[in-house]
């Protein structure tokens, strides 16, 4: 009779041989070349990124169709993208971890910050056209040690093309449904011995006049989808580093919903995002230490009209008005230092800042009751009526993160910050 425990050992061989040979086939039908930076903060293949991480590349994106980056995201397995009830925004859920807002998911774009310190999640109505996406990094679990705690549920990071990713100028137009038209150009040249790559898109489309709202307790009607997108970027790089220039501008974007779930034709949206971003070369330093530094800078200014009620409702005769804007001013700055002399061991370390400083303003025609007060008045510097007071928010950081290989095909990575 054999021994159980015998029996037991070699079917539990058995098994682990024939699971590795099947993960040996699995990689065999991807590509082992794809390497995704946001998972450690340091280049590495897909399948030793210590998180469930996805690269989707410009090829993907064109193949399948997808004409924004929600619905390039939506290849992601793993993450679902659906409808807001706040304008026209996008959730972002990961592993069912989501909110109105969605401030869970942090959203990187050539390594910057597309967020607003109001509601800590994107800018209301953002929408990224994707004519000029290069490749998009997501990893689907905590991103803190290396993002912060705004990374909890994950990170979206998305790279735009250079004079690497394409030659000569590229030009396009396209048209849609729902009255819907974009142009794109892309252009590569030379400024001394600098390489600069210069993008233009523009989007803008009618909205989907389809889409209806069934409001029991007042008037129904369209949903306000339309837009209108700029996006423009300038990449200049040479041995001294890198600067990336970029400006999203959207104007006459519908409120979708309605701010107060009614339809609202009359209201809208008006954002101005750009900035700059600068990082340094890597610098070898002595004994094997490697340093890397970047710079970002940006303003945020949003401007929303809101009419919560309709014209002729009672009390508003010209509607209940509320236009709530902010101007967010951003900087960050990070120094990473790299050491990897230590057999199978590979160190970051990182010191950093944040600063956020955001200006409140707001205009209405009704109180803190919502009573009509008469004509539209400006209630800016008034903190017993203005919809936020004026915030200013400062975070420094110091992170450590240690990339272990104890074995072939074995990664073990912790970090703190």
């Amino acid at each position: 009779m054999q021994n159980p425990t015998y029996i037991t050992f070699m079917f539990l061989l058995f098994s682990f041989a024939s699971f590795a040979q099947v993960g040996d086939d699995l990689v065999g039908l991807y590509d082992e070349d794809e390497l995704i930076t946001i998972a450690t903060g340091t280049p590495k293949e897909v399948r030793f990124a210590p998180s469930v991480a996805t690269v989707i590349t410009a090829r993907d994106i064109k193949t399948s169709g997808a004409k924004t980056l929600d619905q390039a995201l939506e290849m992601v397995p793993g993450l679902h993208v659906s409808a807001s009830w706040n304008r026209q925004d996008a959730i972002y859920s990961i592993r069912g971890i989501h909110t109105g807002q969605n401030p869970q998911v942090l959203l990187l774009i050539d390594g910057v910050r597309v967020d607003q310190l109001f509601s800590g999640a994107r800018p209301y109505n953002y929408s990224l056209p994707v004519a000029n996406i290069e490749r998009i990094e997501v990893i689907r679990g905590p991103g803190s040690a290396v993002y912060g705690a705004d990374a909890f549920a994950g990170v979206i990071s998305v790279t735009t093309k250079t004079s690497q990713h394409s030659s000569g100028e590229e030009v396009g137009v396209s048209f849609g449904s729902f009255n819907t038209r974009e142009t794109w150009l892309h252009s590569n040249g030379k400024l001394g011995d600098a390489k600069v790559a210069v993008s233009v898109q523009h989007v803008k489309t009618g909205g989907d006049d389809n889409r209806i709202i069934e409001n029991k307790n007042g008037p129904s009607g369209s949903m306000n989808t339309n837009h209108e997108i700029i996006n423009s970027r300038v990449k200049i790089s040479d041995n001294w580093g890198s600067v990336n220039l970029f400006s999203w501008h959207l104007s006459n974007a519908g409120n979708g919903s309605g701010g107060a779930q009614i339809p609202d034709p009359l209201g809208g949206d008006k954002i101005d995002f750009s900035g700059l971003r600068f990082d340094s070369p890597r610098i070898n330093l002595s004994n094997g230490w490697v340093l890397e530094n970047y710079f970002s800078t940006s303003v945020l200014n949003q401007d929303a009209k809101f009419y919560l009620l309709p014209p002729g409702s009672p009390g508003f005769p010209e509607g209940m008005q509320g236009n709530p804007s902010g101007l967010q001013k951003n900087y960050e700055g990070e120094s990473a230092f790299f050491f990897d002399k230590i057999n199978n061991h590979n160190f970051r370390y990182a010191i950093g800042f944040r600063h956020q400083k955001f200006t409140a303003g707001e205009s209405k025609n009704f109180d803190n009751d919502f009573l009509p007060t008469g004509s539209l008045e400006t209630v800016t510097g008034d903190l017993t009526r203005i919809y936020i007071q004026d915030k200013d928010r400062e975070h420094y950081y110091l992170s450590f993160q240690d990339e272990w290989r104890f074995a072939n095909d074995w990664e073990l990575t912790a970090g703190l910050r």
